[in-house]
């Protein structure tokens, strides 16, 4: 069986159908969605295509990051910090008819972006103390990498210098060997002429 290969364009609009029915119906999941409308495209796909072109569909259909993300109610609060820092950034330079249009059309509140705008200033001064800390954990690092190279190159001659004796004692092995066998044959040879 061959792999049909879909268009960027089919797939953002088949997500669109998704984003729009779940738009009337929030409790549609993406397996129930494939199932009615799209039999011949298996679901799996369908999770990574959202990923991928949900954003950019909903901003086509005019939705709000909430009726994109399906989230109402308390959970419309629940954005991830890079969607929540997106939204500050987004907003920054607004006039304040402009932000309140944004806030409308995004379904957001204007308290819940200054908060986050808040929390987002939070982590970036937390981020500036800790460059302290990376500093000093680099540093560390390095040192560790640089005690590893020294540990293998140790290591590399340990094993040398094993072989070398590995060496020498089987030199030593055969020299012991043909000093008793001269040994014996000398005595072989003396015992001989003195029963003669």
């Amino acid at each position: 069986m061959e792999r049909v290969k879909y268009t960027a364009d089919f797939k953002k609009k088949v997500i669109s159908e998704f984003l729009l029915l779940r738009k009337d119906n929030p409790s549609l999941s993406l397996r129930q969605f494939a199932k009615q409308n799209h039999p011949e495209i298996n679901h799996r796909l369908l999770y990574t295509w959202r990923k991928t072109y949900e954003n950019e569909a909903g901003k086509e259909q005019n939705m709000a990051e909430n009726e994109i993300r399906n989230k109402y109610g308390i959970e419309a609060n629940e954005l991830s910090m890079q969607e929540k820092f997106r939204i500050v950034m987004e907003t920054a330079r607004l006039s304040t008819e402009e932000f309140g249009e944004y806030c409308r059309k995004n379904g957001l509140y204007a308290s819940d972006i200054k908060r986050w705008q808040s929390e987002c200033e939070a982590v970036l001064s937390e981020h500036s103390t800790d460059k302290a800390v990376i500093q000093v954990t680099k540093t560390k690092n390095n040192e560790i990498k640089q005690l590893k190279q020294q540990i293998d190159s140790l290591k590399d001659t340990c094993k040398r210098q094993e072989r070398e004796l590995d060496k020498q004692y089987k030199s030593l092995a055969v020299y012991a060997a043909k000093v008793i066998s001269l040994k014996n044959f000398h005595k072989l040879f003396t015992d001989e002429k003195e029963d003669l």
